[in-house]
């Protein structure tokens, strides 16, 4: 229907892809290329329920690694927007400082979150304080990483926190005056516990 240009229902359409995933047909029959299809329509539609499609992008984040030109954007933004669910996803992949080093099983499905989790983390190129308008506000860049700090220190998560934040610093648009990069950005790079 996407293809013939015919208008979807966008409820079914996320319906489908949730349901796809709880077949018992072999995963090599779905088609890739058609489902980062629907997902990037659905990525562009205003009327999807923003918790459906992070649903969706969490399901298939294997397959919106770039090379189709489908991108998890929301579960991106999200992390880019919201503290609180980038530290999440970072107690998910990793072990606190403040917890003893102990081996426990480990189920399917926990693994599973895991690895979309780092997955996730690792592909990540929303630095926090993009604006949706394409601008960057350093200070909520500066707010949100003081918030990471907070929480991240009281998990027992700090260090991992602030590399996997340098990390996506990369991708920090220049200062307007001409630094290579914005300058509240610079600042809290050069801070003592910035290492």
């Amino acid at each position: 229907m996407h293809q013939a240009k015919q208008s979807i229902d966008i409820d079914q359409c996320v319906r489908a892809l949730i349901a796809a995933l709880s077949t018992n047909e072999s995963s090599s029959n779905m088609d890739g290329y058609n489902i980062t299809t629907l997902i990037q329509f659905l990525q562009t539609e205003p009327k999807v329920n923003e918790n459906d499609l992070l649903k969706v992008e969490w399901a298939y984040l294997p397959l919106l690694d770039g090379r189709q030109g489908a991108e998890p954007k929301l579960l991106e933004n999200r992390m880019a927007n919201n503290p609180e669910f980038f530290c999440e996803i970072i107690q998910l992949v990793f072990r606190s400082d403040k917890e003893e080093q102990k081996e426990n099983e480990k189920t399917d499905e926990l693994k599973a979150i895991a690895t979309n989790a780092w997955t996730l983390l690792y592909n990540w190129h929303t630095p926090p304080g993009s604006q949706p308008n394409g601008k960057f506000s350093g200070e909520f860049f500066t707010e949100w990483l003081q918030k990471v700090k907070e929480i991240s220190t009281d998990s027992g998560h700090l260090d991992v926190a602030l590399s996997k934040v340098g990390e996506v610093l990369i991708s920090v648009p220049s200062d307007s005056d001409g630094l290579w990069i914005n300058r509240e950005v610079a600042t809290a790079l050069n801070d003592r516990d910035a290492d």
